[in-house]
């Protein structure tokens, strides 16, 4: 398993170096080597999280009973001897380091800037349009509501009208 971590690190890492072939390459090819970057960034978040989840229940496990607060410490019967809690930090140590390597790794992949590549255009212009409209319908989205709010709450008086009305004329006098 650390050897997997290793050779993923490796691999990563000659991927983040530019050959020839990019050289001709179009944006699109480029923009997905950018998600496969992303996609083995994620990876190795997940191998990190595990390492980190397994590392810590390892050191619970193995870690001697202790008191809190100087109360005597009692036995369970049927409980484990504490293991080796050097051992356990230390591969939790060396698991977490090549994980994070690993990681900054993928880190590195990644284009510095993403919008000067070929093949990709800046959509910030295109982005700020689109919050002005979506701000704008949400103004005419609260107006909406309040409309149909105001619409039902009129509906509300005029059914209890009626109601009064029919329970009137139908009770006997």
């Amino acid at each position: 398993r650390e050897n997997d971590v290793i050779f993923q690190c490796l691999r990563v890492m000659d991927d983040a170096e530019p050959s020839q072939q990019d050289a001709g390459r179009d944006g699109a090819a480029m923009e997905e080597d950018t998600f496969d970057t992303v996609t083995k960034l994620q990876d190795e978040l997940a191998l990190l999280c595990e390492n980190l989840f397994v590392g810590i229940g390892s050191l619970q496990r193995d870690a001697p009973p202790r008191s809190l607060q100087g109360e005597d410490v009692v036995a369970v019967q049927g409980q484990p001897a504490p293991g080796d809690v050097d051992a356990s930090a230390a591969a939790l140590g060396k698991n977490v380091s090549q994980s994070l390597a690993a990681v900054k790794a993928c880190i590195d992949a990644l284009p510095d800037d993403v919008t000067s590549r070929p093949g990709t255009r800046d959509d910030d212009g295109e982005l700020e349009r689109l919050m002005r409209e979506n701000d704008a319908l949400d103004v005419e989205m609260a107006q909406a509501i309040e409309s149909a709010q105001n619409a039902i709450d009129k509906l509300g008086r005029m059914h209890g009208t009626i109601v009064e009305a029919i329970l009137k004329d139908s009770s006997p006098s």
